[in-house]
């Protein structure tokens, strides 16, 4: 809040970018509306990306929340879906056709269990390399259902 209202005071004029996921932005709807008012008194936009995936707290209503709320303020949305390591062509045709209907970009990366985190302690033993320049969310490094 003490930055927003420093840039709020200043004559700072800049476009801003934003990434946050539905269970963050959620807890802090203060935050945001605050955000979005000094954002729009300096001709700013804001972007605000709603992930969703393994070990992230977050709920699928949670995240749909988060996003008509993100909407009500008027925050440009791209939204980033998560891809299971599991899903087959199905599920991508399903994803795809829910992301054609929607006014956002949705994009799809797949993560990768980071070591040190709760996903490397529960997949680690499954990865395929150990090269980390592959640990970039647009290389599969877990064994996936699909080529």
């Amino acid at each position: 809040m003490a930055i927003g209202e420093a840039i709020a005071r200043s004559d700072i004029k800049k476009q801003y970018y934003l990434e946050t996921r539905g269970d963050v932005l959620l807890p802090h709807k203060e935050v945001f509306r605050f955000g979005r008012a000094w954002a729009s008194n300096t001709c700013s936009r804001d972007r605000s990306d709603r992930r969703r995936g393994t070990c992230k707290r977050a709920t699928l209503g949670s995240n749909f929340e988060a996003l008509e709320f993100a909407r009500s303020l008027g925050i440009y949305v791209l939204i980033n879906l998560i891809a299971d390591p599991e899903w087959d062509r199905e599920r991508f045709r399903i994803v795809r056709e829910w992301g054609l209907e929607l006014p956002e970009v949705v994009n799809i990366s797949i993560t990768p269990p980071y070591p040190g985190t709760e996903s490397w302690i529960n997949e680690g033993g499954r990865v395929v390399s150990r090269d980390y320049r592959l640990y970039d969310i647009q290389h599969a490094v877990l064994p996936t259902k699909l080529p």
